[in-house]
């Protein structure tokens, strides 16, 4: 399974006290939507799209709102334990 988060980040926005709601655009073998979470306040860019990999990596579902199987440039990639 190939999972790109894009480099494009969303900024985090408050959620509720303590955690911040993150969004960043992605896509899981071509198919591009976006994936949405909520981190600790103070989570850098780095980590939350650490965190946006892991969450497609166990929850491939959580991509939503897919827009195109089209790919986009300046795309962030992490090298899975599978070599994806």
């Amino acid at each position: 399974m190939a999972i790109e988060i894009y480099a494009g980040v969303h900024r985090p926005m408050e959620d509720k006290p303590g955690r911040d709601r993150w969004s960043f655009d992605a896509s899981i073998d071509g198919q591009h939507g976006i994936v949405e979470f909520s981190a600790p306040s103070g989570t850098g860019d780095a980590q939350a799209r650490e965190f946006a990999h892991d969450i497609l990596t166990r929850y491939p579902e959580r991509l939503q709102g897919i827009t195109s199987t089209h790919s986009v440039h300046d795309v962030w990639r992490v090298q899975t334990p599978d070599g994806s």
